[in-house]
């Protein structure tokens, strides 16, 4: 991760660190709205007759909430990749509103949901693991919380833990997602197509390229996520 760091810096600047922060910046609330709310309204939909929930039905829900992230969030990620994308932003796209602009003008709103099936794929498998790990850590290891603070501290820790142990589970759809939404021809067939592409390609390695970061990226997010949106759902709902 360091030498990656270093070389994104010595081809473009500090600057070059930051591309498709725009985005990325736009994309927060969206994306934390549609996994959220979205595990929140499918495990209420999922939920035993009795307001009850078991293993199975978090999965489930937290599965489902990946459609609603996508949802919220494709356009966002599309721009991002662009941006980030270090041929197309140098001859291209000259900043966010330029590069929504330029996409829509030559592609059309459709180009904005490239890459869609894929990202799905990516938010379903991570957000089923995340919810599920998050449930049966409050459930079977955690202690019981007794005020809102230790039950803060309760997701905070396990958001913390499931958002690495869940990541490399979804890097190879973030792969194929991230490839076919940087534009192009050379990746236009189906999700497991482009992926065994890849793998003849570069190897099976090259599906997890970025892992690491990856993992330390949604280890601090889902932490901060997970711990203030149900401490603030407590408060707002009494």
């Amino acid at each position: 991760m360091t030498k990656m760091i270093s070389t994104v810096y010595k081809e473009g600047g500090a600057t070059a660190l930051f591309r498709g922060l725009g985005p990325q910046l736009m994309a927060a609330v969206p994306a934390t709205c549609g996994m959220y709310a979205g595990e929140r309204f499918f495990n209420r939909l999922f939920q035993k007759p009795d307001g009850s929930t078991d293993v199975t039905r978090i999965w489930l829900a937290g599965s489902c909430s990946g459609i609603t992230e996508t949802l919220s969030v494709c356009p966002f990620e599309v721009i991002k990749v662009r941006l980030q994308s270090k041929a197309q932003h140098l001859s291209q796209y000259k900043n966010t509103l330029h590069a929504i602009g330029t996409v829509l003008k030559q592609e059309g709103p459709i180009a904005l949901y490239s890459g869609a099936l894929p990202l799905m794929y990516r938010n379903g498998t991570f957000n089923g693991l995340f919810f599920t790990g998050c449930f049966l850590i409050r459930e079977n290891v955690a202690p019981q919380p007794s005020s809102a603070m230790e039950s803060f501290m309760v997701d905070f820790v396990s958001g913390t833990i499931m958002g690495a142990l869940a990541t490399p589970a979804k890097m190879p759809f973030f792969v194929v997602k991230t490839r076919k939404q940087a534009g192009g021809d050379k990746y236009l067939n189906g999700t497991f197509a482009t992926m065994r592409a890849i793998t003849k390609e570069e190897g099976a390695r090259a599906l997890w390229n970025g892992t690491l970061p990856a993992m330390v990226r949604m280890s601090l997010g889902g932490a901060v996520c997970l711990s203030s949106f149900r401490l603030f759902s407590s408060l707002l709902e009494g």
